[in-house]
């Protein structure tokens, strides 16, 4: 799984929570990579503040930055561009996932049948 989170101007430790909260939750097995759009952010601690938070992730988080806004369709696909897993999951970037969140998700796609190339779930809000 990959879970690719956009952001501009985000709070950085509610950005950081929401990362460490899908590091706690996701199986280390199923978790690929946390993907962290920034869609031309303004706000200084999501400078070099930032970065240097990303890297003490062992690179699970990759940070990709567009230098300007592109906006939330554009952001996601630069997301999927960089995701690695098999299953791509876009969430909001202030949320708190809880434990065994991705379990259902991954078994409804498992379960369906393969008919298209491009398969999709419906996500419930968390």
């Amino acid at each position: 799984v990959s879970v690719v989170f956009i952001f501009v101007d985000e709070c950085l430790s509610v950005l950081l929570r929401s990362v460490i909260s899908i590091i706690n939750t996701v199986p280390a097995r199923v978790l690929k990579d946390i993907i962290l759009v920034d869609d031309a952010s303004k706000k200084l601690e999501n400078g070099q503040r930032l970065e240097e938070e990303v890297m003490t992730f062992d690179g699970i988080v990759k940070l990709v930055r567009h230098k300007e806004r592109k906006g939330l369709m554009i952001a996601r696909t630069t997301g999927a561009q960089h995701a690695t897993g098999d299953v791509v999951v876009f969430l909001d970037s202030h949320i708190e996932a809880t434990m065994g969140w991705v379990e259902p998700i991954l078994d409804r796609i498992s379960k369906k049948e393969k008919s298209t190339d491009c398969d999709s779930a419906l996500i419930p809000l968390l």
